[in-house]
């Protein structure tokens, strides 16, 4: 399936269909803090780079402003948070910057 974002054609799995109306409804929504639970799952690693990129990082948090809460398993994200929880098996192991991150959880 493609979605179009912007000038781009964004490819995800048919399962994830809805995702980007979901990602879209909620970052163009007026809330002063967003949350994000997994928004790049399914989306292929160009098209999840440039969606993080373009509508979390410079529209999200650029533009409007806002704090966005996300979950992700993805640890290449890590050094564009703020602050970092990590949780393991339901518990947290990690509240910090990215840079005092022990290195075994990066």
């Amino acid at each position: 399936i493609n979605a179009e974002y912007g000038e781009h054609t964004i490819n995800i799995n048919e399962s994830k269909a809805l995702q980007p109306i979901s990602l879209a409804r909620v970052l163009y929504s007026h809330s002063s803090t967003v949350l994000l639970d997994e928004p790049l799952a399914g989306l292929e690693p160009q098209s999840r780079d440039q969606f993080f990129f373009e509508s979390v990082l410079l529209f999200a948090v650029g533009e409007e402003s806002r704090t966005v809460v996300m979950t992700t398993s993805d640890t290449e994200l890590i050094d564009h948070a703020h602050k970092v929880v990590l949780l393991e098996e339901g518990r947290i192991v990690f509240a910090g910057s990215p840079s005092d991150l022990p290195p075994q959880h990066r």
